[in-house]
């Protein structure tokens, strides 16, 4: 799970987000499942810069065991995003989208301790090394036109997409310094027409779970919002090529528009592009854990790249 906005290593420390919950916050956990559960273990979940996310498994009296994913956010003015998930997950059960049911929201943190929200455990994990790229893209692009014909209530989408990427006059990080700054030109006239959409808001692999190679869950709906599909196209293509090849970006993109019946706008594709910065290698690395290698030292030529793609679809 991670910001599609302003990212970076220092936002939320791995110690914060590992730390056990506080006993209030667990309390409000168990209670929320009915009275008389009791707490039978608390173990934190790998990935994610957002937000602190454990599993939960909680007894009840006839000692039934349910297993919840509760979700905290520990930095301030974070209540109107545990409103606008809570919002995505009540209106996302009415769909065939994989995505976790809501059990409780506590936005306020007046129960929690901390903004936070309960949900279902899905089955899964996320595969960042799958056996069968052309699958695992295909499924990818199958849930997320799903996502996009969905017809939820969420908030406009609120342009927060952190641009200090494009705010160097040199690009030194890129071996394509030119592109970038014809980038930063395109970028800064006029906005191109979008045709919004129910978005996921940061729809990209590590927000996708799987079980037995099966596509079996989407999490990580906080930024929920309605807006130009290529935001989330976008920051797919963006974090593929960030962590695999343009080859799987574009292998995606086709098998999406195959999927939706449109053609990406590249306009919007770059606006997404434009989150990248000279940043990513030291909090990518955080995301992955262990789960697969990540060759940070190719990271910059595979997002120029991809850039370029982008540049001569325009």
């Amino acid at each position: 799970m991670d910001l599609p906005h302003d990212v970076s290593s220092d936002a939320f420390r791995v110690s914060d987000r590992r730390a056990r919950p506080s006993p209030e916050a667990l309390s409000w956990a168990v209670s929320s499942l009915g009275d008389g559960g009791k707490l039978v273990s608390v173990r934190p979940l790998v990935g994610g810069i957002s937000s602190a996310v454990h599993g939960l498994v909680v007894e009840d009296r006839r000692g039934g065991r349910s297993r919840v994913v509760m979700r905290r956010w520990l930095e301030p003015e974070t209540e109107s995003l545990v409103k606008r998930e809570a919002a995505a997950l009540t209106g996302l059960a009415a769909t065939g989208i994989p995505a976790p049911a809501l059990v409780a929201a506590d936005p306020s943190g007046d129960n929690a301790g901390c903004p936070a929200l309960l949900m279902e455990w899905l089955p899964g994990q996320v595969d960042l090394a799958p056996r069968d790229p052309q699958r695992w893209l295909g499924a990818l692009a199958h849930v997320g036109a799903q996502i996009h014909e969905a017809q939820i209530e969420v908030p406009p989408y609120e342009d927060g997409i952190n641009l200090s990427g494009l705010a160097s006059n040199s690009f030194a990080w890129s071996t394509r310094p030119d592109a970038w700054k014809h980038a930063r030109g395109l970028l800064s006239g006029e906005t191109a027409p979008s045709n919004d959409v129910f978005l996921h808001a940061d729809f990209q692999h590590f927000n996708a779970l799987w079980s037995r190679r099966q596509l079996s869950g989407i999490v990580d709906w906080t930024f929920a919002a309605i807006g130009p599909r290529e935001l989330d196209t976008g920051r797919c293509r963006l974090n593929l090529a960030v962590l695999f090849s343009v080859d799987w970006a574009e292998t995606f993109r086709h098998a999406y528009e195959a999927e939706a019946g449109v053609a990406l706008d590249p306009w919007w594709e770059l606006r997404s592009l434009a989150s990248y910065g000279p940043d990513w290698p030291s909090f990518i690395p955080l995301q992955v854990g262990d789960r697969a290698r990540v060759d940070v030292a190719g990271m910059h030529a595979r997002v120029d790249a991809l850039l370029m793609s982008i540049l001569q679809r325009m």
